[in-house]
């Protein structure tokens, strides 16, 4: 499974859309885009209406179903409007950006992302997670490499709900605290040692712009998205090409249909707490609670009761290994 190490280039602002030329001139000019159809009516067309020099065509689009199932892939590769282009631009969330990402791979054409959430690493990351029609989890994708370039507009951003901006910082740091606690289980090289340097440090930036969701300060938000971005999919694909995934707990959780999407929200909190408590100081611990109190994730309703943070995680037994919490995490959750 292993791929080619490839980082995918990176812009991230509000007025990029005239410089999309220059980064993409040298992969081909005709281009076709693939998007959900909200990503479309923003995004879309805003690529559609640039005034391009060099005979970049970006003509024709598809509306993707949002999901990624092969039988959708095989729809996408038999279109003809795909087989006329040169490369993809992919908008949308997790599941166009999975989808298209297969159609590229298999086309061996280069493919350009502009996610619309922030909780989209799939806008990043050498993997696709393929579902089968009925919704059900079928299988990962490995793709030969990783996009070429990920373009994130800020201003679309910033208009997507807060709940899935602390969607995103909540993965970020339960993804940490999991290579935290797996690095005994893996190789120790370069690839893995720069996976554990970049995603603390991502974190740590993180932790330091946690009053963005009082002041809304612009630059915090633009590092906050980046430190996402990268931790959750540069990491992710560090960890790819060292053949160890780690496909952890809140993986599994995602390929079955019947969890509560709501559930999904608190499960990493709940696993990075869990793993905090079996592998950091006391003090590193405390710092968790304070910075998830700090961005207003003291408290949760579940089944229509309120829950604070702490009684949550006074749940935890002192003595729970980390391969009993599957259980653990579906009784609390009544999964």
């Amino acid at each position: 499974m292993k791929n080619n190490l490839k980082f995918p280039g990176l812009t991230i602002g509000t007025e990029f859309y005239d410089k999309i030329e220059k980064i993409t001139q040298n992969f081909g000019k005709r281009a076709i885009i693939i998007a959900n159809e909200e990503a479309m009516n923003t995004i879309g067309e805003k690529l559609l209406s640039i005034q391009y020099n060099n005979d970049i065509k970006i003509k024709n689009y598809i509306i993707n179903d949002n999901k990624t199932t092969f039988k959708n892939v095989v729809k996408l590769l038999t279109n003809p409007k795909i087989q006329k282009a040169e490369m993809i631009f992919a908008l949308g969330g997790g599941s166009t950006l999975d989808t298209s990402k297969i159609v590229a791979d298999k086309l061996n054409m280069p493919i350009f992302t502009f996610p619309t959430l922030p909780t989209a690493p799939q806008a990043t990351t050498a993997m696709s997670v393929v579902y089968n029609d009925d919704m059900t989890f079928d299988k990962y994708y490995y793709l030969k490499k990783a996009p070429e370039h990920i373009f994130i507009d800020l201003d679309i951003l910033k208009k997507v709900d807060d709940k899935y901006l602390k969607q995103g910082i909540i993965y970020a740091i339960f993804k940490d605290r999991w290579l935290n606690l797996q690095k005994d289980n893996y190789k120790k090289n370069a690839s893995t040692n720069m996976a554990n340097a970049i995603s603390s440090s991502m974190i740590e930036s993180i932790f330091e712009n946690k009053y963005y969701f009082e002041n809304r300060d612009e630059k915090a938000f633009k590092d906050i998205i980046f430190s996402i971005i990268v931790s959750c999919g540069y990491v992710k694909n560090l960890m790819i090409y060292e053949n160890v995934l780690n496909i952890s707990l809140f993986d599994c959780l995602l390929k079955d249909i019947s969890i509560d999407r709501d559930m999904l929200f608190y499960a990493p909190l709940f696993l990075s707490i869990m793993i905090s408590k079996k592998i950091d100081r006391e003090d590193k611990l405390n710092d968790l609670f304070e910075f998830y109190n700090s961005i207003g994730l003291d408290q949760f309703i579940i089944d229509d009761k309120k829950i604070l943070l702490k009684d949550l995680f006074n749940l935890i037994d002192d003595n729970l290994e980390y391969k009993d919490m599957d259980s653990k995490l579906k009784d609390l959750f009544n999964l």
